[in-house]
């Protein structure tokens, strides 16, 4: 085995253990808690903690995500002082200083709060802490532990069947059909059109995972697809639970819906989403320069054929949403010469090429993020189906991730002082 395949292995276990994790946290509820650990740490001394990161279920909607301090962690396992900064420097809070303090957070461990449907970010940071400062090399290594209400499920290996694929399928039916009396058909490709005047938006649950996807043309016929692209990015600001991606000559609306557990009204509300962004159509086609989806009325189902063949754009690769997407020059610059030096550009470098302008390399930030969490997706979809896009997925997040990395370090260049400079 090569050591790029190797890489590529272990890259793409930690991603779907962190999928797992972050679905059963999606799942738990107030009081559960959830303590992923080292499984080869000596218990001789039970005084001590084992290198590990916890999650607690509190307040009807939250998690927190707490790390150890060195009070509580085996000597072996207690962090340096640049690593309690790496922590806060990653959004995590310092801990309480005193036990008793009224005013404190808490919680005398390192923590970070979140809404707990959408723990994505923290696991990605949890699992950091755990490979990055405690230099454990495989999700192998870890054992998983739940505590709670009685009936607390277990953890189990995530691996979706076909069964569960079935219900969800029954579940997002049954959605439908509150919101059209009746229920829907599906088309060839087995996903629900839903049409309101010309705009037709598709409902499809993804096989081999927990999310139902629904998608819909938005602007058609955009001659300037450059010009499109910048406009989007600023536009996905305005519409935060859609995803705007430009395919060819047309923006598309995307969103997934978590279905660990399926809540009805989460995907009732996302469709009536789209409608809104339908009935902004004209709106969106005058900024983009193309032509809008025109909407009006009820959303009703069709016969069953895709009409417009949209679906077909989304033929299940986990790879179509990333490859439409054009990105400022700047940033492309970046991920291409980082590829072509494999890691050799300096934080000066990326300081330059970005103008060394905060504005800009703080944009350059935002969309890094978002690619490489649509990566994270793409590859935790790619491992369940055991498909051949593993290795470009993991290909793909490790060059987004190297890329925020380097706008981080470029980002300190611009606004923090230079050492020696004078400055004070």
């Amino acid at each position: 085995m090569s050591e790029h395949t190797f890489d590529l292995e272990i890259t793409a276990a930690w991603t779907a253990f962190g999928a797992r994790v972050s679905r059963y946290i999606a799942a738990m509820q107030d009081n559960d808690t959830l303590v992923v650990e080292s499984q080869h740490d000596s218990q001789d001394n039970l005084d001590y903690a084992p290198a590990c990161i916890q999650f607690f279920a509190w307040d009807q909607t939250r998690v927190r995500c707490e790390v150890p301090s060195n009070q509580f962690l085996h000597p072996l396992r207690m962090l340096e002082p640049e690593d309690h900064e790496s922590l806060i420097g990653w959004g995590f809070n310092r801990p309480d200083q005193c036990e008793h303090d009224a005013t404190g957070n808490g919680s005398m461990s390192f923590y970070i709060d979140v809404d707990r449907s959408r723990p994505d970010g923290v696991v990605a940071q949890a699992l950091r802490v755990l490979g990055d400062m405690w230099s454990i090399a495989h999700p192998s290594f870890l054992r998983v532990q739940v505590s709670g209400r009685e009936d607390i499920p277990a953890f189990d290996s995530g691996q979706t069947q076909a069964s569960e694929y079935d219900s969800l399928n029954e579940l997002v039916d049954n959605a439908l059909g509150r919101l059209l009396d009746y229920t829907p058909e599906r088309d060839d490709d087995g996903d629900i059109p839903l049409v309101r005047g010309e705009q037709i938006t598709y409902v499809r649950v993804l096989e081999d995972d927990q999310y139902v996807e629904v998608f819909s043309r938005v602007v058609h016929s955009i001659p300037d697809t450059n010009h499109a692209a910048l406009v989007l990015s600023q536009l996905n600001r305005q519409w935060p639970t859609i995803k705007l991606i430009l395919v060819e000559q047309s923006v598309l609306g995307v969103a997934r819906v978590d279905a660990a557990p399926f809540a009805p009204d989460h995907l009732l509300r996302t469709i009536r989403s789209f409608a809104e962004l339908a009935d902004a159509s004209e709106e969106l086609a005058e900024e983009l320069g193309g032509q809008p989806i025109r909407a009006d009325g009820e959303f009703a189902a069709t016969d069953g054929s895709d009409s417009d063949g949209l679906s077909a754009v989304f033929d299940g690769s986990a790879v179509e949403w990333h490859e439409c997407f054009e990105f400022p020059p700047a940033l492309m610059s970046i991920l291409e010469l980082d590829a072509d030096q494999s890691g050799g550009l300096t934080a000066d470098d990326v300081a330059e090429i970005c103008g060394r302008d905060r504005d800009t390399i703080l944009e350059y930030l935002r969309i890094s993020q978002e690619q490489e969490a649509e990566w994270h997706n793409a590859l935790t979809n790619a491992v369940a189906v055991g498909g051949e896009d593993i290795e470009l997925c993991t290909g793909e997040k490790l060059a987004w991730t190297q890329t925020i990395a380097h706008l981080r370090q470029a980002l300190r260049v611009v606004v923090l002082p230079r050492k020696g400079s004078g400055t004070q």
